[in-house]
């Protein structure tokens, strides 16, 4: 028996369906994602967890207890809102304080507990301070100590990160990691981005339209999405039509649709593929490598086509390729000094990278 276990949870709301008939299993102490754009129903699921929304169909249970008919104080589930939902007019102190005192614990043993949080997420010193006169960063750790320090049988955090800078994300992306770890708390966090997702999560779900579309780890989901659909919402922008040709080897051999250039695949494929079906190969920008030219050492996948446009992304820069293929083809070069716009290039696309799909 899972430590927190979701079975056929269904709401809708008129005619419209938000979450569909969802399953989720959980350990004790393991962190999962809920991942998808908005309008996906992971949000609604947090609420239900809650217990701020009734589920249409369906049940809840924390620890082989069902949650259905318990009202949301009497769960001991902690959300963590995205807009930290501070109170404006109570210190930081009084902050994290104010579920304690609701619960009548005595004033010595608030006082340890508070000063043992405000050491946990570093903010020693800050104590008398309002939300107010805190930065981003700082609002969210007194948001996050005022949810762990009540000792949750399962945390909910609901796009956690969303209010933070690009760098304050990527420093809270571990410091909330470690603290979950180290505190052993249930939880589920409910993102719309990749990178969040796969570095915080032991598990993600992928969710579209109240439906789950996959479940698996990180890796796995990232590496192996299991349609183009999830394929593209996890980055691979590459998509190559055409017909398959033969399969030799562990290899797909596939004619791209209209130039007819042969594309070897040796990534994951459907098992019941056959000769002759239409299939669309998927490739990340980044897996796209420039080459020297056509007499590189690498007789397979080495194509040409003429740079569209080049962007400066900071990190990296993202080269447009066309007529390599009758869609566009996006390379992304740490240091790209290569031909500018209406240059002609050549890549290699790795057979290894390339997934397969039926298109």
């Amino acid at each position: 028996m899972s430590y927190l276990e979701i079975d056929n949870l269904t709401k809708q709301f008129g005619a419209t369906t938000a979450v569909d008939h969802f399953n989720l299993h959980v350990e004790q102490g393991e962190m999962v994602a809920l991942l998808g754009g908005s309008g996906c129903g992971k949000t609604t699921i947090l609420r239900m967890i809650a217990g701020f929304l009734e589920p249409t169909e369906g049940s809840i249970r924390i620890n082989g207890r069902t949650m259905n008919e318990i009202p949301p104080y009497k769960r001991n589930v902690a959300i963590f809102f995205q807009n930290y939902a501070l109170f404006p007019h109570l210190t930081v102190y009084n902050n994290i304080a104010y579920g304690l005192k609701q619960k009548k614990m005595p004033k010595a043993e608030i006082q340890k507990k508070v000063a043992d949080f405000v050491h946990l997420v570093r903010l020693e010193g800050l104590e008398k301070r309002y939300p107010r006169e805190l930065s981003g960063g700082q609002q969210q750790r007194v948001a996050l100590a005022r949810a762990l320090v009540m000792e949750p049988s399962v945390l909910l955090l609901d796009e956690p990160l969303s209010n933070l800078d690009a760098k304050l994300r990527i420093e809270m992306q571990v410091e909330i990691r470690q603290l979950q770890k180290k505190l052993n708390v249930t939880t589920i966090i409910v993102t719309h981005d990749q990178e969040e997702a796969v570095s915080l999560a032991d598990k993600i779900l992928v969710m579209s339209e109240g439906h789950l579309l996959q479940e698996g780890d990180p890796r796995e989901v990232f590496n192996y999405p299991a349609s183009p659909f999830l394929a593209d919402f996890m980055g691979f922008t590459n998509f190559i039509y055409g017909t398959l040709q033969e399969v030799k080897d562990g290899k797909y051999y596939i004619s791209a649709r209209k130039t007819g250039e042969m594309l070897v695949a040796g990534g994951n494929a459907p098992a019941d593929l056959k000769t002759g079906d239409s299939v669309v190969a998927a490739i990340r920008p980044g897996n796209v490598a420039g080459v020297s030219g056509r007499q590189d050492d690498r007789k397979e996948n080495i194509y040409t086509g003429r740079v569209s446009a080049v962007t400066y992304k900071g990190n990296i820069s993202q080269v447009d390729i066309l007529e390599a293929f009758d869609t566009p083809l996006h390379m992304h070069c740490a240091d790209y000094t290569g031909p500018m716009d209406g240059g002609e290039v050549t890549v290699y696309l790795p057979p290894e990278k390339l997934l397969i799909y039926k298109a």
